[in-house]
């Protein structure tokens, strides 16, 4: 982790909320009709939902910034590791998430904060989706700070109108002509982190194969935590 400045978010109100969003978008979000938009003709539905896509990137790119700006608050004058850990059992616990799940989440805040950070501002501007700018995030992730300052804004100019999976693919290739070896590197570490629990259940069919006895205790044991 890097001594990057990290703007610190207040906790938003209903009318951060409308200079953020818009006039309307409290209405929006707690209005006490949830079918309004149905009882209006001349609203076109696909924009309400295209709106809403937007406004969840922009609330997820805003909570991937406070919680980078939470782990380097705890990080002062502490261990990096220390601080990580304590910073991540208490979004845990405020998230109501798993501590894995918790920690992934962390990761992708001061990877993005750190690292990619036009592309954490795209989040929050909702010109990208969180989907897509974890793709940015784990394909680049052996690169250098100084090779992600030079094609970060060539892989946000291709990212419109992409799927995920499209945009991941494209940043492959990118991230290949500039350093063959980071995405062998990224393939390798894929490899590694892969459950073993879950190379072995590809192979188990639940009507042929019943697990009995140990074996499944043992299988139920492994599973991943779900947040």
């Amino acid at each position: 982790m890097t001594n990057t400045a990290v703007r610190v978010p207040e906790v938003l109100g209903w009318e951060d909320l409308e200079a953020m969003f818009g006039p309307g978008v409290v209405a929006d979000l707690a209005g006490p009709d949830p079918f309004y938009s149905v009882a209006r003709p001349e609203l076109d539905p696909l924009d309400e939902i295209a709106r809403g896509e937007r406004l969840i990137a922009m609330l997820q790119g805003e909570q991937l910034t406070a919680m980078a700006a939470f782990v380097h608050g705890e990080a002062a004058g502490r261990e990096l590791e220390e601080a990580l850990a304590s910073a991540s059992a208490e979004i845990a616990l405020v998230l109501g998430v798993a501590h894995r799940t918790a920690d992934a989440r962390v990761g992708d805040a001061l990877g993005l904060a750190e690292r990619l950070p036009a592309t954490l501002g795209a989040l929050r501007s909702g010109e990208l989706t969180l989907p897509k700018a974890r793709a940015i995030l784990e394909e680049t992730a052996n690169l250098d700070v100084a090779q992600c300052v030079g094609l970060e804004p060539v892989l946000l100019a291709m990212a419109g109108g992409r799927t995920p999976g499209s945009l991941r693919r494209m940043v492959r290739a990118r991230v290949e002509k500039v350093d063959a070896e980071a995405v062998t590197k990224r393939a390798e570490k894929a490899r590694r982190e892969r459950p073993a629990v879950a190379r072995t259940r590809r192979h188990v069919h639940p009507a042929r194969d019943p697990p009995r006895g140990a074996g499944h205790r043992r299988l139920r044991c492994c599973r991943h935590p779900r947040s």
